[in-house]
């Protein structure tokens, strides 16, 4: 019975996610088209790739639809696990050379560090494997009795 109502509700929801999609694609004011049909629409700052989207969170289908749209496109109805989304891009900034070049150098000594973290770790482990502690009572409890006060 849940998985016939929650496959009715996912069938309506896209087709009046279709028919919202038309209207607010046509819209000259999206905010103002969205109200009128009884959604708010909400506004977000510019968003990278992988990062949560406001009242959406991370959706790769969102993202996927929302990056590959032009400046000012509407989507066409969008299933989510918890809803329908439609995204309207406002703003766009792409990469400059200068930026993708910075971000490469910080990418290289991230990756540095992390390979030297790695080899670190490793060496560590080997030695530890390779070495034999000893532990003499009697010369702990000289030292430990030379740092009494």
């Amino acid at each position: 019975r849940e998985d016939l109502i929650r496959s009715k509700a996912t069938e309506l929801s896209r087709q009046r996610g279709s028919a919202i999609a038309a209207q607010l694609k046509g819209a000259k004011d999206f905010a103002a088209s969205a109200k009128s049909l009884g959604f708010e629409a909400k506004e977000s700052q510019l968003i990278a790739r992988d990062s949560a989207l406001p009242e959406v969170g991370v959706n790769a289908d969102v993202e996927k639809v929302a990056f590959a749209l032009p400046k000012g496109a509407v989507s066409d109805p969008i299933q989510t696990t918890d809803g329908t989304v439609i995204v309207r891009v406002v703003e766009k900034h792409d990469v400059t050379p200068d930026e993708l070049r910075q971000g490469q150098e910080a990418f290289r000594a991230e990756l540095l560090n992390e390979r030297r973290a790695r080899f670190f770790s490793a060496y560590m482990g080997k030695a530890r494997e390779q070495m034999k502690v000893e532990i003499k009572s009697d010369v702990l409890r000289r030292v430990l009795a030379a740092y009494q006060l």
